[in-house]
């Protein structure tokens, strides 16, 4: 894939994420927040927790493993919480594919994060 189709595909994708998160949360005119956005950021949360703890205690186990074969051990070793998103993205009435796109998104997001902490890690103490 060259790269103009590449960034082309990574801004779509970051597009149906943050449209995805929005139309789960709570309607823009509200000033406080509701129920729903409170919801959506305790299941992002507990998706993000369990894959940073998973991927830490992959690479404690081997030093050698590389940041992104620990990312994807972590997002098979959070497959509960994973479903929890697409769930939760399905009651919110948002279509399989695009709940998959978001997903999708989310992990991108995450191993990005990993490869940045893998490179500098003197950033993260």
């Amino acid at each position: 894939m060259n790269r103009p189709t590449r960034n082309t595909l990574f801004g779509c994708v970051l597009c149906l994420i943050l449209a995805g998160f929005y139309a789960c949360g709570a309607q823009a005119q509200q000033k406080q927040r509701s129920p729903l956005d409170q919801q959506t950021r305790d299941i992002r949360k507990n998706f993000n927790d369990c894959f940073y703890s998973s991927a830490a205690n992959q690479l404690k186990m081997n030093r050698a493993m590389d940041a992104n074969m620990a990312s994807e051990a972590a997002f098979q070793a959070c497959a509960t919480e994973e479903q929890a998103i697409i769930g939760f993205l399905a009651l919110n009435h948002l279509p399989q594919n695009q709940a998959a796109a978001l997903v999708t998104g989310i992990k991108l997001q995450l191993k990005k994060t990993m490869r940045e902490i893998a490179a500098h890690p003197e950033r993260y103490k």
